[in-house]
């Protein structure tokens, strides 16, 4: 019975110590995956940091176009009233003369 009682504390030490290699391996495997995690998180981080800066370049440039192209419709809309105001001048003036030559010009009644 001793010899059983010995041959299973025996087997249970060799699993015990061969649990705790496992632990230890499985420890420094998972600092590894920490490591890399962080190493490639960090990396990703200042992939998007140049994307963004890159971005910002790009916003500045648009913030400019769409200044640019605001003023450009400001004048068009100037532009636009000035042609609608001439045009109802230049129709103004129509009726004038229309209205001119009919005093002058008086059609015979039938």
């Amino acid at each position: 019975m001793r010899d059983l009682t010995t041959e299973s504390e025996s087997e249970s030490k060799k699993k015990i110590e061969a649990l705790e290699k496992e632990l230890d391996l499985s420890s420094d495997l998972q600092g590894t995956q920490i490591s890399f995690f962080s190493i490639h998180l960090l990396a990703m981080s200042l992939e998007l940091t140049g994307l963004w800066g890159s971005r910002t370049g790009d916003l500045d440039n648009m913030a400019v176009e769409l200044e640019e192209s605001e003023s450009k419709v400001e004048e068009l809309k100037a532009q636009l009233d000035a042609a609608s105001e001439a045009q109802d001048m230049l129709e103004e003036l129509t009726d004038r003369n229309l209205k001119l030559q009919d005093v002058s010009f008086p059609l015979p009644h039938s």
